[in-house]
């Protein structure tokens, strides 16, 4: 879509079904600094960071309550359309 987006770190929420997203470069960042899943153990590692989800469905509303009360900032990013 052209959308460029920058952080430190990056949540990919992705469902039940794991669904890798098509994003350029993505296997660079993939164990530094771009997670498939948020639980209180990555809310601790992001403590007090800036931090981009990508989702929109259960799984990153399950992610936002580890990671909103534990992180400067979150940025909730929704893939499609129809969830925002």
């Amino acid at each position: 879509n052209g959308i460029g987006i920058q952080a430190r770190t990056v949540v990919i929420a992705a469902g039940a079904r794991y669904r890798r997203p098509d994003i350029a470069n993505l296997d660079a960042f993939e164990g530094n600094g771009v997670s498939y899943w948020a639980s209180p153990v990555e809310a601790r590692l992001c403590e007090g960071e800036e931090v981009a989800l990508v989702g929109g469905g259960n799984s990153a509303g399950q992610a936002v309550v580890y990671l909103a009360p534990k992180v400067k900032r979150l940025h909730l990013v929704i893939r499609r359309r129809d969830l925002e």
